[in-house]
């Protein structure tokens, strides 16, 4: 039992076996000699591999009765058929680290009792050698965290479809509700610098050498209702220069191959629970405003039928890829508005967009990367009519053979170029198997006017289509 304390420093569970003198030891790095010499707030450190960590088993851990930070890493309770573990902490600002090595739940199961009490609390999931999948079940199982961190794995992903990457979350109604009070902070970023902006020629923001290795998530949000969201801290592509001291921000010579890696996300929605109440930041590939980044390859998949607007959108950010997909027996279709303003922000919130520099999303439907065997098709109507010059979107449209997705592409006049694979006209349709695509034209838009001659209607001016292709136009 641990008692006492008060509201800032706390007692820290969380070390190895050893190391003399001044050493920062645990997910905080937090020095473990009394000098008090902790890393920066915000960096976190995967011991998970570390041969000396060490890690609680107990039946029971009871730090209910503390106001401390309580720091607590436990592996599983060998006593127990089920490896059940109640533990529960007090009012401080906790963090419990489930960390239970080769098991692709890290030792956190429906048998456990987790309850963070008061504060600003996290519920940490570590674990090494394997993939994590990790669902949260109807039960006590975690209740009053605030935030959920992923620290990383040794495991490789196989790919970010649910349960290949390293990383796989499905998050409940009950788990938000029973933590976040209908808003749960995922994060995926143990590194606090890369997280603010910088200039290629002046200011810019090193990663902390010898924090933890991020890892990819793919979380599956389908369940979720109208009430209940999350957000989601993804890890930063940023500048590596060994010959700066740690945190510094002064740019010297920047050598712009010598990049950090994001990690490859993935999060999966439904038309019931992408509402524009989630708050997704996937990482960008720099934390550079002066560089014209091109789109991470983190995916927005929406499965079946589906209306996302921008506003659904709003809080999205360094997500480059949007993927429909139909796991039904019947045919699907995605309608999707995007805007100036959605693609600036999902292609690199850091920068920009300009005519100069132009950011282009990337839409695709029925994709081999996001479904193996589809048995219908997946549709898309697109909204472009509002984008300019600044922005682009490629769209590789569903046309597997037989399935018979149809397409509508609204178009803008304002430029936004819109490159379209796999667009069926009367010409090649024979070659995709499918009903014709349309594009779809606004007259006021355009400052087109239509008007009757006789026994036809005359398009002023004239529009030319290099392909036989169906076009609709709309007021």
């Amino acid at each position: 039992m641990i008692n006492g304390g008060t509201n800032v420093a706390g007692p820290t569970l969380d070390s190895t076996t050893a190391g003399n003198g001044p050493v920062q030891q645990g997910l905080r790095g937090l020095d473990t000699d009394g000098t008090e010499i902790d890393v920066t707030t915000g960096h976190y450190y995967d011991l998970s591999g570390v041969a000396t960590q060490v890690r609680l088993a107990a039946a029971t851990i009871d730090a209910s009765g503390s106001a401390a930070d309580v720091i607590l890493r436990v592996s599983t309770n060998a006593a127990s058929p089920v490896g059940a573990q109640d533990i529960s902490t007090g009012t401080g600002n906790d963090h419990v680290i489930f960390d239970n090595l080769n098991d692709t739940r890290a030792g956190l199961t429906i048998s456990d009792t987790v309850n963070a009490g008061d504060g600003d609390d996290t519920l940490v999931i570590d674990g090494t050698g394997v993939r994590i999948s990790w669902v949260h079940l109807n039960g006590p199982m975690s209740v009053n965290f605030e935030n959920l961190q992923i620290v990383g794995t040794s495991a490789a992903a196989l790919s970010t479809l649910l349960g290949q990457n390293a990383y796989n979350l499905t998050l409940t109604n009950d788990l938000i509700q029973a933590n976040g009070s209908g808003m749960l902070n995922i994060i995926n970023d143990n590194d606090a610098n890369n997280d603010q902006s910088g200039v290629s020629t002046g200011t810019y923001w090193l990663n902390t050498a010898g924090t933890g290795v991020e890892s990819g998530v793919t979380i599956d949000a389908r369940s979720l209702n109208a009430q209940n969201h999350f957000t989601y801290n993804g890890e930063e592509g940023a500048i590596i220069d060994p010959t700066l001291p740690l945190g510094t921000g002064v740019g010297q010579l920047l050598n712009p191959a010598n990049i950090s890696a994001t990690t490859a996300d993935r999060f999966i929605f439904s038309d019931a629970n992408i509402n524009g109440g989630n708050v997704i930041d996937g990482g960008a590939l720099d934390n550079l405003s002066d560089t014209n980044s091109i789109a991470n390859n983190d995916i927005m998949e929406v499965r079946n039928t589906a209306t996302v607007t921008a506003g659904d959108m709003q809080g999205l950010s360094n997500i480059g890829i949007i993927a429909g997909v139909n796991d039904q027996a019947v045919a699907q279709t995605l309608d999707l508005e995007l805007t100036d303003s959605v693609i600036d922000a999902l292609v690199d919130s850091y920068h920009a967009a300009t005519a100069a520099q132009i950011e282009t999303v990337n839409v695709r439907l029925n994709n081999a990367g996001d479904i193996a065997t589809p048995v219908a098709g997946m549709g898309l109507t697109l909204d472009a009519s509002t984008i300019t010059s600044k922005v682009a979107v490629n769209v590789l449209l569903d046309q597997v053979a037989g399935l018979g997705a149809t397409d509508s592409i609204q178009l803008s006049p304002s430029g936004g170029v819109v490159t379209l694979d796999t667009f069926v006209t009367a010409g090649n349709a024979a070659a995709f198997v499918g009903p014709a695509d349309t594009l779809v034209l606004s007259l006021s838009k355009f400052n087109w006017m239509l008007t009757i001659l006789g026994s036809s209607l005359v398009l002023t001016p004239t529009l030319t289509v290099r392909t036989s292709c169906s076009v609709v136009l709309v007021q």
